[in-house]
């Protein structure tokens, strides 16, 4: 069945050119679209109609229509999301031991805690002197980011000082967020 194929698309395209077969490709293509659409229209009314009846089945029953929460209880359920500042103390504790997990030194660290007024949010930023292999590096920063969701990686410099030396200084820096209160 192949060769036949192989061997259609060849006179056609010395016949034709390359546009031919595939304008009638296309042609082909665009019948069956046309022929499938009526078939996704009639699924799409049955499952409306399904819709319609198990609603009116359950109003029937009693059960009461969810309300949609406004723009503000979104907004206050996305806060309470996270964490508050009291978890500091052991969030940083995961990182100290996600680094000794990884088998990586870190070095003293500067950590800075940010408030801006009006914001429900406080940032925590922990920047971190590493030494230690590429792999190690990126599994410990990995590592921090899968066990803390409110952190993120803001910074993370590489260098080293030559192509052979294979420990590298770098520089990571995590951006903790908390609700404030």
């Amino acid at each position: 069945m192949m060769p036949m194929l192989l061997r259609f698309w060849r006179r056609a395209v010395r016949a034709l050119g390359y546009a031919g077969p595939a304008a009638l490709l296309l042609l082909v293509v665009a019948t069956a679209v046309a022929l499938w659409l009526p078939r996704l229209d009639r699924d799409r009314e049955r499952t409306r109609a399904d819709l319609a009846e198990r609603s009116s089945t359950l109003r029937a029953r009693g059960a009461t229509q969810l309300r949609e929460p406004s723009g503000d209880e979104r907004l206050a359920q996305y806060v309470e999301a996270f964490p508050l500042p009291e978890q500091m103390a052991a969030d940083l504790g995961r990182i100290y031991a996600s680094a000794a997990q990884h088998k990586v030194e870190l070095l003293k660290g500067e950590y800075q805690l940010k408030e801006e007024t009006g914001s429900p949010f406080v940032t925590y930023v922990v920047t971190l002197p590493v030494h230690a292999e590429y792999g190690l590096v990126k599994a410990f920063a990995s590592n921090v980011l899968l066990d803390l969701p409110h952190a993120s990686l803001d910074e993370l410099r590489l260098s080293r000082e030559t192509a052979e030396v294979e420990v590298l200084d770098a520089v990571v820096r995590f951006t903790l967020v908390y609700r404030s209160r």
